[in-house]
C-alpha cells in the first residue's frame, strides 16, 4: 500500500506526511533516552504489532531519523540519528501540552513504562523551583535504572547507575504511579522505597510538579 500524503506544499504537511502516522511519534519518544532493542520497543508499545513496528522503523530509517547500530555495546539496537534528535523539543512540547489532559484520561488500567520518564521529566520540569538546587537522585523502577542531576535550574538525565547519588528510589510501576497522583502518602512512600537523603528526594520531586 502506498504511503498516504496530504499532497500540500506546506512544511507542516510535509512533516505530518512523515510523522503523522499512528505510533511514529511514540517510537521517537521511546528512543529519546537512548538506543533500544526491537523487543524492548515492542514491549513498551502495547498494541503495536511486530509487522507494523518494523514498517515504522524502516520508514524512519529511510527518512534518516533512526539507524540500526552496527557495532559496539549497542550492536543491533535502534537509535535516533542527530536529525532524529532534532525532534526532541517537538515531542516534549506535545507532552507538555498533553499534561492538561492527564487529569481526565489517566488510568491505572493504561499501559505505562518508566522509560517514558525522560520525556515526562522534560515536559514537567519547573526550573524556577530549583534555581539553587544541587541534587543527584537515582531511580530504579521495575528494574529500569536512571539518574537525574539537578543543578542551578537545569537537569541532566542518564540511564544506568550513578556512583554517589544523594538518594536512591527503588520501586515498581504501581506504587510509583499511585504516588504521582497523590494516592500514596509521601512519608509512607519514602519509608518504603527511598534510601538516602529524603529531603533531597522531596526537593527533586518538587522540581517536576
Amino acid at each position: 500500500m502506498a504511503k498516504r500524503s496530504y499532497q500540500q506544499n506546506c512544511s507542516l504537511a510535509f512533516a505530518l506526511d512523515l510523522l503523522g502516522e499512528r505510533w511514529t511519534l511514540l517510537i521517537i519518544r521511546d528512543l529519546l533516552p537512548g538506543p533500544r532493542r526491537f523487543g524492548t520497543l515492542h514491549e513498551n508499545l502495547a498494541g503495536l504489532g511486530t509487522n507494523l513496528l518494523t514498517t515504522r522503523l524502516k520508514e524512519l530509517q529511510q527518512a534518516g531519523l533512526v539507524e540500526k547500530v552496527s557495532q559496539g555495546l549497542h550492536e543491533g539496537y535502534w537509535q535516533l540519528t542527530a536529525y532524529g534528535r532534532d525532534l526532541e523539543p517537538i515531542v516534549v512540547a506535545l507532552a507538555k501540552w498533553g499534561l492538561h489532559l492527564a487529569k481526565d484520561r489517566f488510568s491505572q488500567e493504561n499501559h505505562w513504562s518508566p522509560m517514558w520518564n525522560y520525556v515526562a521529566c522534560r515536559a514537567r520540569f519547573q526550573p524556577d523551583k530549583c534555581q539553587e538546587a544541587s541534587i543527584i537522585g537515582q531511580f530504579d523502577i521495575d528494574g529500569y535504572v536512571y539518574w537525574l542531576q539537578i543543578e542551578s535550574g537545569d537537569f541532566t538525565f542518564s540511564e544506568g547507575d550513578h556512583p554517589k547519588p544523594d538518594f536512591k528510589l527503588m520501586t515498581q510501576s504501581e506504587p510509583f504511579n499511585q504516588f504521582l497522583v497523590g494516592d500514596y502518602a509521601f512519608d509512607d512512600f519514602v519509608d518504603k522505597f527511598v534510601i538516602g537523603n529524603s529531603q533531597q528526594f522531596a526537593h527533586c520531586i518538587q522540581c517536576f510538579i
